[in-house]
C-alpha cells in the first residue's frame, strides 16, 4: 500500500500565488496516495477558500477550511489539527508563495524511510520559537532540532526559553555572535559596541538582533554612497544590484555581500552552530546554498 500525505498550505489574499501553487501540486509525479489541505487566513474576503471551491475537478482530493484567528502561527495550527484528524502517514507543509518540483513527495518519502528520522525544524520568530524550545522540552521530547537563524539569539530566545532546554541544538549564522567572547577585541564588533554605546546606551547587548540591523544599515550606507547624490528610485535599485563583494564589519570571517541584477541574495554562505547550553558553537567550514 502506498504512503499517504496530506499537503498542507496556509494561505492569506494571495489567490494567484496559491492557484500557482495547486498547479504545481497537482504535476507531482508521485504513487503516493495525496490529499491537500488549505487554511485561508482571511476570514473577511476568503478568496484563497472560494479558489479551492471552484476547483471540482482537481487531480487530488481538495479540501479548504477558514483559519477564523488571524496570523500564520494560527493558519498552521488549524491545518496540523485537521490533518491529524484524516488518515494520512505524513503532513507536509507548504507557504502559498512557493511551488514545488515534481518529485516534492517523492524524495520527502525517500528520506523519511531512508534516515527513519525524528527530526524537528522551527521556523518561527524569536517569541514563539522560545515558546517551541520550552514545549519540546516540557514534551521529553528528543528530536533532532533545526532552529531558522532568524530566531537564534541569545538575549530574545535562547535564554528566555531557559539555556538548558536545548542543548544540540542545530542552526546557521552569518553574523557574529555579540555573547561569543571570541570577539571581544575584534575591531568590527567593537565597531558596533561603540554605535550601540553612542546611540542606544542602555540596549541589550545580547539581542543579535541589534548585530543584524547594524549590517543591514551598513549595507544600505553603501548603497546610498554608490548613488552618488542621484537618490532617484531607478539609480537607488541600480546600486542595490551592483554590490560585489562588500565587507561588513559584523559578517562572520570569509562571509561578504553581492547582488546583481538577477541575483538578489546578498548573503550566500552561513556556518553550522549548535548550542552547548551557554552558547552558540560552529563546526565546519562556511556553506553556500548551491552546495549544501
Amino acid at each position: 500500500m502506498s504512503d499517504s500525505v496530506v499537503i498542507c498550505i496556509p494561505t492569506f489574499r494571495r489567490p494567484r500565488m496559491l492557484a500557482r501553487l495547486l498547479d504545481a501540486i497537482a504535476r507531482l509525479k508521485t504513487q503516493a496516495r495525496i490529499s491537500v489541505l488549505v487554511a485561508d487566513n482571511d476570514a473577511e474576503t476568503h478568496a484563497g477558500f472560494d479558489l479551492c471551491q471552484a476547483l471540482i475537478d482537481y487531480r487530488w482530493p481538495l479540501i479548504a477550511v477558514i483559519a477564523q484567528k488571524r496570523g500564520i502561527a494560527q493558519a498552521r495550527n488549524t491545518l496540523i489539527e485537521h490533518a491529524l484528524k484524516t488518515d494520512a502517514r505524513f503532513i507536509a507543509m507548504i507557504d502559498d508563495d512557493e511551488w514545488p518540483q515534481d518529485d516534492w513527495i517523492d524524495q520527502f518519502l525517500k528520506t523519511a524511510r531512508a534516515t527513519g528520522a525524528d527530526v524537528l525544524l522551527v521556523g518561527a520568530i524569536p517569541k514563539f520559537a522560545a515558546q517551541s524550545i520550552k514545549k519540546v522540552h516540557d514534551l521529553g521530547w528528543k528530536p533532532m532540532f533545526f532552529m531558522t537563524n532568524v530566531a537564534i539569539s541569545v538575549g530574545t530566545v535562547m535564554m528566555p526559553a531557559g539555556p538548558e532546554n536545548s542543548v544540540g541544538m542545530i542552526s546557521t549564522n552569518y553574523l557574529k555572535d555579540p555573547t561569543d567572547h571570541q570577539w571581544d577585541n575584534d575591531a568590527g564588533m567593537q565597531e558596533w559596541r561603540g554605535f550601540m554605546a553612542k546611540y542606544m546606551p542602555g540596549a541589550d547587548l545580547t539581542d543579535a538582533n541589534y548585530v543584524y540591523g547594524y549590517a543591514a544599515a551598513k549595507t544600505m550606507l553603501q548603497v546610498l554612497k554608490q548613488c552618488d547624490g542621484n537618490f532617484s528610485r531607478e539609480n537607488v535599485m541600480k546600486q542595490a544590484e551592483n554590490l560585489h563583494d562588500l565587507e561588513l564589519p559584523t559578517l562572520l570571517p570569509g562571509i561578504k555581500v553581492s547582488t546583481s541584477h538577477t541575483d538578489h541574495r546578498p548573503i550566500k554562505a552561513m556556518q553550522l552552530q549548535r548550542w552547548n547550553g551557554k552558547g552558540w558553537v560552529r563546526f565546519g567550514g562556511l556553506i553556500e546554498g548551491a552546495n549544501v
